[in-house]
Protein backbone atom coordinates (compact mmCIF):
# COMPACT_ATOMS: atom_id res chain seq x y z
CA UNK A 1 0.00 0.00 0.00
CA UNK A 2 2.82 2.48 1.06
CA UNK A 3 4.65 1.37 -1.98
CA UNK A 4 1.87 2.85 -4.57
CA UNK A 5 1.38 5.98 -2.71
CA UNK A 6 5.04 7.29 -2.65
CA UNK A 7 5.19 6.34 -6.93
CA UNK A 8 1.97 8.34 -7.00
CA UNK A 9 3.18 11.37 -5.07
CA UNK A 10 6.07 11.36 -7.25
CA UNK A 11 4.57 11.26 -10.57
CA UNK A 12 2.35 14.47 -9.43
CA UNK A 13 5.75 15.98 -8.51
CA UNK A 14 7.31 15.32 -12.31
CA UNK A 15 3.46 16.15 -13.82
CA UNK A 16 3.86 19.61 -11.91
CA UNK A 17 7.80 20.68 -12.36
CA UNK A 18 7.38 19.98 -15.98
CA UNK A 19 4.58 22.17 -16.10
CA UNK A 20 6.66 25.07 -15.06
CA UNK A 21 9.41 24.29 -17.15
CA UNK A 22 7.47 24.95 -20.38
CA UNK A 23 5.84 27.86 -18.62
CA UNK A 24 9.29 29.40 -18.55
CA UNK A 25 10.85 28.60 -22.15
CA UNK A 26 7.58 30.00 -23.87
CA UNK A 27 8.45 33.40 -23.05
CA UNK A 28 11.89 33.31 -23.61
CA UNK A 29 11.13 31.39 -27.17
CA UNK A 30 9.06 33.99 -27.73
CA UNK A 31 11.05 36.87 -26.78
CA UNK A 32 13.78 35.58 -28.88
CA UNK A 33 10.95 35.45 -31.64
CA UNK A 34 10.31 38.94 -30.95
CA UNK A 35 13.82 40.04 -30.43
CA UNK A 36 14.59 38.23 -34.08
CA UNK A 37 11.79 39.80 -35.89
CA UNK A 38 12.99 43.61 -34.46
CA UNK A 39 16.77 42.53 -35.53
CA UNK A 40 14.99 42.14 -38.97
CA UNK A 41 13.36 45.55 -39.05
CA UNK A 42 16.92 47.30 -37.55
CA UNK A 43 18.17 45.81 -40.56
CA UNK A 44 16.20 46.32 -43.11
CA UNK A 45 15.81 49.99 -41.81
CA UNK A 46 19.79 50.36 -41.76
CA UNK A 47 19.75 48.70 -45.12
CA UNK A 48 17.42 51.66 -46.26
CA UNK A 49 19.16 54.36 -44.34
CA UNK A 50 22.03 53.15 -46.74
CA UNK A 51 20.28 52.94 -49.86
CA UNK A 52 19.31 56.56 -49.35
CA UNK A 53 22.52 58.01 -48.55
CA UNK A 54 23.94 56.67 -51.30
CA UNK A 55 21.36 58.04 -53.67
CA UNK A 56 22.00 61.39 -52.03
CA UNK A 57 25.74 60.98 -52.63
CA UNK A 58 24.96 60.24 -55.85
CA UNK A 59 23.35 63.33 -56.13
CA UNK A 60 25.74 65.53 -54.53
CA UNK A 61 28.68 64.36 -56.85
CA UNK A 62 29.65 65.90 -59.85
CA UNK A 63 29.18 64.26 -63.36
CA UNK A 64 32.31 64.57 -64.81
CA UNK A 65 31.84 66.70 -68.37
CA UNK A 66 33.94 67.30 -71.70
CA UNK A 67 34.49 70.50 -72.96
CA UNK A 68 35.88 71.54 -76.26
CA UNK A 69 39.27 73.65 -76.50
CA UNK A 70 40.02 75.11 -79.60
CA UNK A 71 43.62 76.16 -80.86
CA UNK A 72 44.23 78.26 -84.00
CA UNK A 73 47.82 78.02 -85.80
CA UNK A 74 49.41 78.45 -88.72
CA UNK A 75 51.64 76.00 -90.66
CA UNK A 76 53.55 76.06 -94.13
CA UNK A 77 52.57 72.29 -94.81
CA UNK A 78 50.62 70.22 -93.40
CA UNK A 79 53.49 67.48 -92.41
CA UNK A 80 54.12 70.35 -89.80
CA UNK A 81 51.01 69.17 -88.13
CA UNK A 82 52.16 66.83 -85.06
CA UNK A 83 48.88 65.12 -84.02
CA UNK A 84 45.84 63.68 -85.65
CA UNK A 85 41.99 62.99 -85.12
CA UNK A 86 42.22 60.91 -82.00
CA UNK A 87 45.17 61.28 -80.52
CA UNK A 88 45.54 61.37 -76.68
CA UNK A 89 47.87 64.46 -75.93
CA UNK A 90 49.21 65.87 -72.51
CA UNK A 91 49.24 69.87 -71.41
CA UNK A 92 52.31 71.30 -73.31
CA UNK A 93 52.54 69.04 -75.72
CA UNK A 94 53.73 70.64 -79.21
CA UNK A 95 50.66 70.51 -81.51
CA UNK A 96 52.08 72.22 -84.28
CA UNK A 97 56.23 73.00 -85.94
CA UNK A 98 57.39 74.73 -88.24
CA UNK A 99 61.36 74.33 -88.43
CA UNK A 100 61.94 75.53 -91.79
CA UNK A 101 60.46 78.69 -91.70
CA UNK A 102 61.37 79.48 -87.80
CA UNK A 103 65.14 78.71 -89.63
CA UNK A 104 64.65 80.81 -92.52
CA UNK A 105 63.05 83.94 -90.30
CA UNK A 106 66.12 83.89 -88.08
CA UNK A 107 67.99 84.09 -90.65
CA UNK A 108 66.56 86.71 -92.54
CA UNK A 109 66.37 88.47 -89.17
CA UNK A 110 70.35 88.62 -88.81
CA UNK A 111 70.75 89.81 -92.57
CA UNK A 112 68.41 92.07 -91.65
CA UNK A 113 69.63 93.29 -88.00
CA UNK A 114 73.16 93.42 -89.92
CA UNK A 115 71.75 95.73 -92.59
CA UNK A 116 70.57 98.09 -89.85
CA UNK A 117 73.61 98.55 -88.12
CA UNK A 118 75.65 98.76 -91.30
CA UNK A 119 72.82 101.54 -93.27
CA UNK A 120 73.84 104.34 -90.15
CA UNK A 121 73.88 107.75 -92.01
CA UNK A 122 77.33 109.29 -92.89
CA UNK A 123 78.21 112.42 -90.62
CA UNK A 124 78.64 115.59 -92.63
CA UNK A 125 81.82 116.43 -93.20
CA UNK A 126 83.33 119.31 -91.33
CA UNK A 127 83.66 123.01 -93.23
CA UNK A 128 86.59 124.31 -94.62
CA UNK A 129 88.98 126.51 -91.78
CA UNK A 130 87.99 130.33 -91.89
CA UNK A 131 90.20 131.80 -94.71
CA UNK A 132 93.13 133.79 -93.68
CA UNK A 133 94.54 136.01 -96.14
CA UNK A 134 96.72 137.91 -93.63
CA UNK A 135 99.80 136.79 -95.83
CA UNK A 136 98.65 137.83 -98.53
CA UNK A 137 97.60 140.91 -97.54
CA UNK A 138 100.88 141.88 -96.02
CA UNK A 139 102.11 141.39 -99.19
CA UNK A 140 99.91 143.62 -100.98
CA UNK A 141 100.30 146.39 -99.02
CA UNK A 142 104.40 146.38 -98.78
CA UNK A 143 103.99 146.07 -102.67
CA UNK A 144 101.95 149.17 -102.43
CA UNK A 145 103.37 151.02 -100.12
CA UNK A 146 107.05 150.29 -102.02
CA UNK A 147 105.56 151.12 -104.95
CA UNK A 148 104.36 154.55 -103.51
CA UNK A 149 107.78 155.50 -102.03
CA UNK A 150 109.48 155.01 -105.61
CA UNK A 151 106.71 157.34 -106.87
CA UNK A 152 107.56 159.94 -104.60
CA UNK A 153 111.32 159.27 -104.81
CA UNK A 154 112.40 162.08 -107.49
CA UNK A 155 113.95 161.51 -110.38
CA UNK A 156 117.43 163.17 -110.30
CA UNK A 157 117.94 166.68 -112.70
CA UNK A 158 120.16 166.40 -115.58
CA UNK A 159 122.94 168.73 -115.37
CA UNK A 160 122.76 170.28 -118.64
CA UNK A 161 120.00 171.10 -120.98
CA UNK A 162 121.23 169.92 -124.64
CA UNK A 163 120.49 166.29 -125.68
CA UNK A 164 124.60 165.94 -126.44
CA UNK A 165 125.42 167.21 -123.16
CA UNK A 166 123.47 165.26 -121.11
CA UNK A 167 124.55 162.20 -123.14
CA UNK A 168 128.08 162.87 -122.90
CA UNK A 169 128.20 164.62 -119.65
CA UNK A 170 125.61 162.90 -117.16
CA UNK A 171 125.55 159.62 -117.97
CA UNK A 172 125.70 158.52 -114.16
CA UNK A 173 122.43 160.53 -114.16
CA UNK A 174 120.79 159.18 -116.79
CA UNK A 175 121.36 155.27 -115.67
CA UNK A 176 120.04 156.28 -112.37
CA UNK A 177 116.89 157.77 -113.82
CA UNK A 178 116.85 154.31 -115.65
CA UNK A 179 117.36 151.86 -112.54
CA UNK A 180 114.32 154.74 -110.73
CA UNK A 181 112.27 153.61 -113.31
CA UNK A 182 112.86 150.02 -113.41
CA UNK A 183 112.65 149.85 -109.75
CA UNK A 184 108.79 151.76 -110.11
CA UNK A 185 107.93 148.74 -112.72
CA UNK A 186 108.71 146.41 -110.85
CA UNK A 187 107.15 147.59 -107.30
CA UNK A 188 104.03 147.79 -109.52
CA UNK A 189 104.44 144.17 -110.91
CA UNK A 190 105.11 143.30 -107.61
CA UNK A 191 102.19 144.74 -106.38
CA UNK A 192 99.93 143.50 -109.22
CA UNK A 193 101.82 140.06 -108.46
CA UNK A 194 100.37 140.39 -104.53
CA UNK A 195 96.90 141.91 -105.41
CA UNK A 196 97.20 138.59 -108.14
CA UNK A 197 97.98 136.28 -105.07
CA UNK A 198 94.96 137.55 -103.07
CA UNK A 199 92.60 137.07 -105.10
CA UNK A 200 93.95 133.89 -106.08
CA UNK A 201 93.68 132.98 -102.30
CA UNK A 202 89.97 134.43 -102.23
CA UNK A 203 89.04 131.83 -105.31
CA UNK A 204 90.37 128.88 -103.77
CA UNK A 205 88.84 129.31 -100.64
CA UNK A 206 85.54 130.02 -102.43
CA UNK A 207 86.43 126.70 -104.55
CA UNK A 208 86.42 124.77 -101.35
CA UNK A 209 83.50 126.52 -99.95
CA UNK A 210 81.53 125.52 -103.16
CA UNK A 211 83.25 122.01 -102.62
CA UNK A 212 82.10 121.61 -99.44
CA UNK A 213 78.61 122.65 -99.99
CA UNK A 214 78.26 120.28 -102.96
CA UNK A 215 79.77 117.23 -100.79
CA UNK A 216 76.84 118.35 -98.30
CA UNK A 217 74.68 117.93 -100.41
CA UNK A 218 75.65 114.74 -101.43
CA UNK A 219 75.82 113.53 -97.89
CA UNK A 220 72.15 114.68 -97.13
CA UNK A 221 70.93 112.83 -100.60
CA UNK A 222 72.97 109.96 -99.43
CA UNK A 223 71.15 109.94 -95.78
CA UNK A 224 68.03 110.51 -97.19
CA UNK A 225 68.09 107.55 -99.32
CA UNK A 226 69.43 105.45 -95.97
CA UNK A 227 66.91 106.57 -93.95
CA UNK A 228 64.50 105.03 -97.02
CA UNK A 229 66.07 102.26 -96.44
CA UNK A 230 66.42 102.03 -93.00
CA UNK A 231 62.65 102.81 -92.93
CA UNK A 232 62.17 99.45 -95.35
CA UNK A 233 64.60 97.25 -93.07
CA UNK A 234 62.35 98.24 -90.32
CA UNK A 235 59.06 97.49 -92.08
CA UNK A 236 60.54 94.08 -93.14
CA UNK A 237 61.88 93.39 -89.32
CA UNK A 238 58.12 94.19 -88.17
CA UNK A 239 56.35 92.20 -90.46
CA UNK A 240 58.93 89.17 -89.64
CA UNK A 241 57.99 89.68 -85.46
CA UNK A 242 54.71 89.77 -86.83
CA UNK A 243 54.75 85.98 -88.52
CA UNK A 244 57.20 84.66 -85.49
CA UNK A 245 53.89 82.91 -84.36
CA UNK A 246 53.33 81.55 -87.49
CA UNK A 247 56.94 80.11 -87.52
CA UNK A 248 56.68 79.46 -83.30
CA UNK A 249 55.58 76.19 -81.74
CA UNK A 250 52.01 75.58 -80.79
CA UNK A 251 51.99 73.86 -77.87
CA UNK A 252 48.60 72.26 -76.07
CA UNK A 253 47.54 73.69 -73.72
CA UNK A 254 45.27 71.12 -71.77
CA UNK A 255 45.13 67.18 -71.21
CA UNK A 256 43.03 65.80 -73.06
CA UNK A 257 42.01 64.33 -76.98
CA UNK A 258 42.42 65.44 -80.28
CA UNK A 259 38.58 65.66 -81.66
CA UNK A 260 39.27 67.37 -84.86
CA UNK A 261 41.90 68.68 -87.05
CA UNK A 262 40.76 71.29 -89.45
CA UNK A 263 42.21 73.13 -92.62
CA UNK A 264 40.65 76.89 -92.14
CA UNK A 265 42.10 77.99 -95.86
CA UNK A 266 45.21 79.55 -97.62
CA UNK A 267 46.27 83.10 -96.46
CA UNK A 268 49.66 84.72 -97.20
CA UNK A 269 51.44 83.59 -94.32
CA UNK A 270 50.74 80.06 -94.45
CA UNK A 271 47.88 77.03 -93.98
CA UNK A 272 45.29 78.52 -91.32
CA UNK A 273 44.41 75.59 -88.85
CA UNK A 274 42.03 74.87 -86.03
CA UNK A 275 42.75 71.87 -83.75
CA UNK A 276 39.72 71.05 -81.50
CA UNK A 277 40.58 69.37 -78.19
CA UNK A 278 38.20 67.45 -75.70
CA UNK A 279 39.35 67.79 -72.02
CA UNK A 280 37.52 66.30 -69.17
CA UNK A 281 36.84 68.51 -66.15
Amino acid sequence: MNKWLIIALVGLLLFTNGNKVSRKIEPAIAGNDVETRHGASVLEKNDQITGDDTKSLEKSAPARTRTRHTVSATVAKLENIQVKEGDRVKIGQVLVDNPDERKFLETKRRELELAIATNQPVPIPPSPPIADYSAEVAAVESARAMLASLNQTPLPEYRFTTTELIQVMDRDIIRERQELALERVRSEQTLNQAIANLQTAKSDYQQRLNDYQSKVMEVERENQERQLKQAKFRRDLAELDLRKDYASTTRSPYTGRVRQVKVLGQSESGLKVEITLLVSE
